[in-house]
């Protein structure tokens, strides 16, 4: 048995002395009443909205995918009447460089070491003038015109890079069996060995042999593999995407002559 305390409020009538000044009486009834353990289980109600709570804080802490956590991902990057966003390009391919953090190998290091130095070039060129060089094209048109072309072979080996890495991970989609070291090594031999000296083939095709299992990326990619799935074929086809546009522009300029 506990106390139940009832509380009530009397306002008195001022006297003379209290006419400014207000002043409320207290008292107080006691009765005694049975009532439920203070240790009781929450109500339904109460129990859904805690495991609301809880469920929305462990998806926002533990379960954004990779996908998620990008600053930006390829099929969200700007394409106005076919020029891209060069600073939104360059947010998501620094992404695409920490993907190949997932794959758990020194070995790649080559392979991320070459974009960076890339993408730095184009970062560099962007910040001498953003409006100048803010889509892809009119970077690449603005060196041609000063008769530059480092910001040009940044971005034409860089879009090699990315090339390579869209058709490694087109395997993954069309050939769900198939491991990441097969997937890349085909993707190489198709794209990036042709520009590669007698001297830098070993070096990349090492790399491609210390790919992780398929499974053990998928995993790191997020919790959800449902959800990671449906944003892993979106990225990819933003990224074949762009890269089809800047292989385009090149080739129809003529660009890359010579780089």
């Amino acid at each position: 048995m506990l106390h139940h305390v009832q509380m009530s409020f009397q306002r008195p009538h001022p006297s003379p002395s209290q006419s400014h000044t207000q002043h409320f009486k207290l008292t107080r009834r006691t009765t005694f009443c049975s009532v439920p353990t203070l240790t009781r289980e929450p109500s339904p109600r109460l129990a859904h909205i805690l495991a609301l709570v809880d469920y929305s804080t462990s998806k926002t802490s533990t379960m954004a995918t990779f996908f998620e956590k990008n600053k930006k991902n390829f099929q969200d990057v700007t394409i106005v009447e076919g020029k891209v966003d060069t600073s939104q390009f360059l947010d998501a391919s620094k992404d695409l460089v920490g993907l190949f953090d997932l794959f758990g190998s020194t070995a790649f290091g080559v392979v991320q070491s070459d974009m960076n130095g890339n993408i730095k070039k184009i970062q560099d060129r962007l910040m001498t003038n953003p409006i100048q060089n803010g889509t892809l094209q009119d970077l690449v048109l603005a060196e041609k015109g000063e008769k530059t072309k480092t910001a040009t072979q940044g971005l034409l080996w860089l879009m090699r890079g990315l090339e390579f890495t869209a058709v490694g991970l087109r395997r993954q989609i069309d050939n769900k069996d198939e491991e990441l070291a097969k997937s890349f090594t085909e993707a190489y031999n198709a794209t990036l060995t042709k520009h590669h000296s007698m001297l830098v083939r070993p070096i990349f095709k090492l790399a491609m042999k210390s790919c992780p299992y398929r499974k053990d990326l998928f995993e790191k990619l997020g919790q959800d593999q449902t959800l990671v799935w449906e944003q892993f074929v979106a990225w990819v086809e933003g990224l074949e995407k762009i890269v089809d546009i800047i292989k385009a522009f090149y080739l129809e300029g003529n660009y890359g002559k010579g780089l």
